[in-house]
């Protein structure tokens, strides 16, 4: 039976308008991921398996023994659902070991977004489930190929990636010896760095004599695909740039829902923040927003006011990371309430005195700061706000199409509720129905998030589309990252460039509106805000659009 395209049932109303559209530029990019071939990358699984078999904690969860000293009760818990995760990704790797190819299905949601449908070991998964897997056909790295090897074993690193390529590559070439020597060894002491990890003294660690492990099992923001590229590597060291490699290398947008909305907006400071616009070393968005909130900061600071002490805490430990997550969720419509509930679980805020407070404080001003970087982004999640609120208010949903030629519904009912009695208590159960009441708040709170989320789609598929016809065949692709072989990799960066700017030539915002008008005649809407005068053009030569 063919596998449905959609990863959850759509209403009627987005399934008539599907099958009018013209979906072929859909299905040509689902395809093409779909055929693209992978195998268990041997290496690294028989290093996973060793590591957890020796009880060694490098699998994103403290050993269970840390984690009762601090007091956490949910540490049990934790653990077993880590213990689940990685049997079953243990048992996809022994049943698919065998195989010289295998494959993802792939699904879509709503908005046109791309999912592999096995979970938990795919291309969309985190460090330790990607690292498992590779192209299962290999082409020769080259000397280009080796380039961007390198660039990809310092992005895993993640304190090189807001520095130039220049500074990247001289990263990997100061620390190659040590690099090397994780690759060879990467279970076995090889720094005096204490991760602070407490081993069980009836487990022995297979090959490893000592609870202390090599100083990158800490730094490495992926670990697991640092050690892949590290292994990498090191065969290239050994066989030059004819070596055949099969390891996918990524380049990631930088906070890729803002370059969106900078791009809708012709925004030149926001685009400038994003990196659409080319500079030698890469802009910050993060840092942007961070060097702001400090500003703001220093002034309660120097004060007698009631925040003055709060701000003094926070401005010893303000940084880019405290920043990132508010900013980066922000064009997906994050409220105060979520940004302050993950600053509290932010452990450079749980130390300070008054932790709720000082969490409090930080997210208020986040929430102002953030709109300041970028302005024209502001303006324009407002103006969808407002635009979805008023064809919401006549109980209506919207429509639009992607540049992909995808169909997008945005309609939020409030679901019908059905009692079912039992024989020892009744039963709520909701199920969706095209002529229930619109829900205003959801359609208002989610329009920014799946208008963004969407043109992101189009543009990975539309980048899929133009690579396949120029000859790439395989593809490991999340949502604002994009990898292929390393020697394809200049290409696709080109192409990734192309594609983009191809859609901002086009006036997206206004069409969007026109779209909207033409499906509700009667309803009048605002026009968009203004756009500046970024040259879009620039994105074709800004390195670190995509990095």
């Amino acid at each position: 039976t063919p596998m449905k395209l959609f990863k959850r049932q759509t209403g009627k109303r987005a399934q008539q308008r599907l099958e009018k559209a013209d979906l072929s530029a859909v299905y040509a990019a689902m395809n093409a991921l779909q055929n693209t071939p992978y195998r268990i990358n041997q290496a690294v699984y028989q290093f996973q398996q060793d590591a957890w078999n020796a009880g060694l904690p490098f699998f994103g969860l403290e050993r269970r023994e840390a984690r009762a000293r601090q007091g956490e009760a949910s540490s049990e818990d934790q653990l077993k659902g880590l213990q689940k995760m990685m049997a079953f990704r243990f048992g996809q790797a022994v049943r698919l070991s065998a195989e010289e190819k295998f494959y993802f299905p792939c699904q879509v949601d709503h908005r046109g977004r791309v999912y592999p449908v096995p979970p938990l070991m795919n291309p969309q998964s985190d460090h330790i489930g990607r690292a498992l897997i590779e192209f299962a056909d290999g082409k020769p790295l080259g000397e280009r190929g080796a380039y961007w090897l390198a660039i990809h074993l310092a992005n895993c690193y993640w304190k090189k990636k807001k520095v130039s390529f220049k500074k990247r590559l001289a990263w990997v070439q100061e620390n190659e010896e040590e690099i090397l020597d994780f690759a060879a060894n990467p279970l076995l002491e090889a720094s005096r760095v204490d991760l602070g990890f407490a081993l069980p003294r009836s487990r022995s660690v297979r090959a490893c004599a000592s609870p202390r492990f090599h100083r990158f099992w800490a730094e490495a923001d992926q670990p697991w695909l640092f050690l892949a590229a590290c292994l990498e590597w090191k065969r290239y060291k050994q066989e030059g740039p004819g070596m055949i490699s099969h390891l996918p290398i990524s380049m990631d947008g930088s906070c890729n829902g803002y370059q969106h909305l900078s791009a809708m907006g012709l925004d030149p400071i926001g685009g400038r923040a994003t990196n659409l616009m080319p500079f030698e070393e890469p802009e910050d968005i993060y840092q942007w927003v961070s060097d702001l909130v400090c500003r703001r900061m220093e002034v309660d600071a120097a004060g007698n006011g009631p925040n003055a002490e709060i701000a003094r805490q926070l401005l010893a430990i303000m940084d880019r990371e405290l920043a990132k997550n508010a900013t980066m969720t922000t064009p997906y419509g994050v409220t105060l309430r979520t940004i302050y509930k993950a600053l509290c679980e932010k452990g450079a805020i749980q130390a300070l005195k008054d932790s709720e407070k000082c969490a409090m404080y930080l997210a208020k001003l986040l929430v102002e700061c953030i709109p300041e970087v970028a302005v024209e982004a502001g303006r324009i999640m407002e103006w969808l706000r407002e635009v979805a609120g008023i064809i919401a208010k006549h109980n209506r949903g919207m429509m639009w199409v992607t540049p992909a030629g995808f169909v997008v519904l945005h309609e939020n009912r409030k679901p019908k509720e059905v009692r079912l009695a039992t024989a020892d208590r009744m039963i709520l159960v909701y199920h969706h129905d095209d002529k229930q009441k619109i829900d205003v708040r959801k359609q208002v709170d989610g329009i920014v998030a799946h208008l963004v989320h969407s043109m992101d789609a189009a543009h990975m598929m539309r980048t899929i589309n133009r690579l396949h016809a120029e000859g790439i065949r395989h593809f490991a692709m999340v949502h604002d990252s994009y990898g292929v072989h390393a020697c394809d990799v200049d290409l696709l960066n080109r192409v990734l460039r192309e594609e983009f700017v191809r859609i901002y030539s086009e006036p997206v915002l206004q069409n969007f509106l026109d779209q909207q008008r033409k499906a509700h005649p009667g309803i009048s809407l605002p026009d968009p805000p203004q756009t500046g005068d970024l040259d879009i053009q620039q994105v074709l030569s800004s390195p670190y659009f995509f990095a």
